[in-house]
């Protein structure tokens, strides 16, 4: 049997436009280490083993809520940064947009 990859999803940060990486365009994971990161919960899997199998360390995580409209309004209002996968969807008059170095 033969699989052939379709599409590659990316993963960008996403921050208040109040935060201190909201002005960046691109950032490495390893500089995100002290962050606390709100994690969407999927309830398929534990969270934070989900997210440090995705970055590679274990995050700080402030919330995690299981709808994405809760986590993109906890980051609209300054609570934290989050992962998540790249979407035309984003409103960046509210969040931005960082991309990720990081091939992840």
């Amino acid at each position: 049997m033969e699989s052939t990859l379709v599409k590659n999803e990316e993963y960008i940060l996403i921050a208040p436009k109040n935060h201190s990486l909201a002005n960046k365009e691109e950032v490495y994971l390893k500089d995100l280490k002290d962050e606390y990161f709100i994690a969407y919960d999927d309830k398929s899997d534990n969270v934070i083993q989900s997210y440090s199998g995705l970055i590679g360390y274990t995050p700080k995580v402030y919330a995690q809520p299981s709808e994405g409209s809760v986590l993109a309004a906890l980051v609209v209002a300054g609570a934290r940064i989050s992962i998540i996968l790249n979407t035309h969807m984003i409103n960046t008059n509210k969040i931005s947009a960082i991309k990720i170095k990081d091939n992840i």
